[in-house]
């Protein structure tokens, strides 16, 4: 039995990563609807949020209300670590990821879209939460719901582990961060901070069980806070350039053009600029008369 004055820290803890992750996407649906635009935010790294989310979202939600769960959970590995504060986050976090996905079918989008990759390895993973949901149904003497959670456990690991990496590639090839909201990266540092800091200070106080129970709330702090950190590189380092001219570009060349009465387009000084920026040859963007 752990003091009263480490209740106390690991709930302060435990509120404070939750304010942080919580809030750390109304930065990018905010960003969003500033530019009426979601042109430099990787679409993949969203889908892969939802996937990873949603199960955790149930996860979570069962390890803190479902007895039958938690009887089971503390059977195994005695300690459950898995907190009020765990599932709230991931509740808001499904939430708010949907909103983002939602902008991303209403607002300017340019040529982005869900990799091939990507699509592929979401639909797979939920069919096969499906099919193990329904094996657990049909062979309950075999398998069981606190087996099929730790899949879930599994999935949200793996999203943890990779979903960061294509908005870092999508930074690189763009050499640009516009589009993809600062304030998001740092909330999300501090919130994997305080997270790991109170996950340290239950396995310490009640025992490091429930740690090894629970490997997904260490990775969702130590993987945040590392690619977190390549962001913060990406934006104040290596790419500062601010200026939004994705946004203007795409305008520009979603826009209706009048063609002359020779069937011609005319070639003004916007259409040379985003000639010459995209590194294309005059010669091959417009006909000369």
């Amino acid at each position: 039995q752990r003091s009263a004055a480490a209740s106390i820290a690991s709930d302060v803890l435990g509120w404070s990563y939750f304010a942080c992750w919580a809030t750390s996407m109304y930065p990018q649906m905010v960003k969003n609807w500033q530019r009426q635009s979601v042109v430099g935010m990787s679409f993949d790294y969203q889908v892969a949020n939802l996937v990873g989310f949603t199960a955790y979202s149930i996860y979570t939600c069962a390890l803190v209300w479902d007895k039958n769960v938690k009887r089971a959970y503390s059977h195994r590995f005695s300690d459950n670590l898995v907190t009020v504060q765990d599932a709230c986050f991931a509740l808001n976090a499904t939430v708010t990821t949907t909103v983002i996905l939602s902008q991303c079918v209403v607002y300017e989008r340019g040529s982005q879209r869900v990799s091939r990759v990507a699509a592929v390895v979401s639909v797979t993973t939920v069919v096969l939460t499906v099919v193990y949901a329904c094996l657990v149904v049909a062979f309950p003497a075999t398998l069981s719901w606190l087996g099929w959670l730790y899949w879930l456990s599994v999935v949200k690991l793996g999203v943890t582990c990779t979903k960061y990496v294509p908005q870092a590639r999508l930074n690189h090839l763009r050499r640009s961060t516009v589009g993809w909201s600062i304030g998001n990266v740092l909330l999300d540092f501090s919130g994997g901070i305080l997270s790991t800091a109170q996950l340290m200070l239950d396995g310490a106080t009640l025992g490091w069980s429930g740690v090894i129970g629970d490997p997904i709330k260490f990775a969702l702090g130590f993987v945040s806070v590392f690619f977190d950190i390549i962001f913060m590189i990406q934006h104040y380092v290596l790419f500062t350039d601010r200026s939004d001219d994705d946004r203007s570009r795409v305008l520009l060349a979603a826009s209706p053009r009048r063609k002359r009465s020779d069937g011609v387009f005319p070639v003004d000084a916007d259409d040379e600029a985003a000639d010459l920026d995209e590194g294309l040859p005059d010669e091959g963007r417009r006909m000369l008369v």
